[in-house]
């Protein structure tokens, strides 16, 4: 009969409670729920299609709103009228492909779009000339003249301006919709109480994974936010608010001279306890095209620059912390257990801390996967557990980063 000693008890129960407890400290176990698709009866998405090439098949095949509305008999339609407002700053390829997925959207309570741009071009005049036809969309231009003053922000504000309807949608020229149902979602979440919505966005399937785990997992943090608390910020690129609520609470008075942050701001300064919700069906999502690297690290350093500048930052990092550092603390002690086992040679100490390993890797697999499904996002399993531990050094990259800047590249201010 195998006598085990204290040594050997302590160390396999140390390794295994930690292998069990230490996964369900995830924001994959806490994400909020998914919203359902309004056309239940079609596929949510298929593993080998490319939702944008989908959302161009399917304006293509449905030619005349006589046929959209007999396809969304069964499905009404409520809601406000919209006023998308679009920004654009040399971003005529973007706009070309994507300004018709906006206007092709189908959505009887009416909807305009409003093009702002930050310089103007030739090539993005053809592309709004190309669509003159449509009384829908209206252009404006953010005049040369404005200085010390973060001009993306001017450009939002100006859309805002000339929206002509009470709901306006800040939508990213980078993006694309998933397909033709993105009014009517944002439309069915227009209802009192609420001021402000942000619509689910992710990069395309071409985007290397960690970037794509990275934007889901930030994303389930603060849609939980809208769900249950006062939302923090937004990390989509779509945005929907009040119109009246922007300009009544002087739009971005205070932060106009931060360069970046344009959504940030509007959510961390408007938002109150259960006056935010999140569209994320995933009929319902904006596809942001691949980032380049500089662009990736770029979003990261002007975030921790301009998160100095947010109300409840500290309490916001709170829940990603503790989650984070438990990933890392379970890891430790359980490779501490497997290396202290060896070093004293008590091989069933050693068998509980690989079984522990076993166990801390499948349950946080299938936590991933969960979430993963629940989203409709297609992200390796086997290497979730993996991005959650780099997630730590990335971000210690992101801050060197920071530290190395100049200061004066995050204001308008230069001295």
């Amino acid at each position: 009969m195998i006598e085990l000693s204290l040594i050997t008890i302590i160390l396999g129960a140390v390794a295994l409670t930690f292998s069990l407890i230490a996964p369900w400290f995830n924001i994959m176990v806490r994400r909020p729920s998914c919203d359902v698709n309004i056309y239940p009866d079609e596929p949510e998405e298929n593993q080998d299609d490319d939702p944008i090439e989908e959302t161009i098949s399917t304006i293509d095949t449905i030619s005349t709103i006589d046929t959209i509305s007999t396809i969304s008999s069964h499905h009404p339609i409520s809601g406000p009228p919209l006023s998308i407002i679009i920004t654009t700053h040399d971003n005529a390829r973007e706009l070309r492909a994507n300004l018709p997925l906006f206007l092709s959207q189908y959505y009887p309570p009416g909807f305009q779009v409003i093009i702002v741009q930050e310089k103007s071009d030739s090539e993005t005049d053809d592309i709004i000339k190309l669509h003159s036809s449509d009384e829908r969309l209206y252009s404006t231009f953010v005049p040369d003249s404005s200085r010390y003053m973060s001009r993306p922000k001017l450009a939002v504000t100006l859309g805002v301006k000339a929206a002509k309807y009470d709901w306006v949608v800040i939508a990213d020229v980078r993006c694309a919709p998933a397909s033709t149902h993105l009014f009517e979602h944002i439309g069915n979440r227009c209802k009192d109480g609420t001021d402000m919505i942000s619509v689910y966005t992710n990069y395309d399937q071409a985007t290397p994974p960690y970037w794509r785990f990275e934007r889901f997992l930030t994303n389930l943090y603060l849609m939980r936010e809208y769900a249950n608390s006062t939302a923090y910020r937004c990390e989509d690129s779509c945005l929907v608010m009040r119109k009246q609520m922007f300009i009544d609470g002087d739009a971005y008075r205070g932060n106009l001279k931060y360069l970046r942050g344009e959504l940030d701001f509007i959510v961390n300064k408007y938002a109150k306890e259960g006056n935010t919700t999140s569209v994320n069906a995933p009929e319902a999502r904006l596809i942001e095209e691949v980032p380049t690297r500089k662009t990736l690290r770029n979003k990261h350093v002007y975030y921790l620059e301009t998160r100095k500048h947010l109300m409840r930052s500290k309490a916001h990092r709170i829940p990603f912390n503790i989650d984070m550092t438990m990933c890392h603390l379970a890891w430790l002690v359980i490779l501490g257990v497997i290396t202290t086992a060896a070093i004293l040679q008590d091989w069933i100490a050693l068998g509980a801390g690989v079984l522990s390993i076993v166990i801390y890797y499948l349950l946080r697999m299938s936590i991933c996967r969960k979430a993963f499904r629940s989203f409709s996002e297609k992200l390796s399993v086997w290497k979730a557990p993996f991005f959650e531990l780099s997630l730590f050094w990335h971000d210690i990259n992101y801050r060197v980063h920071y530290g190395k800047a100049d200061k004066y590249d995050f204001i308008t201010h230069k001295l």
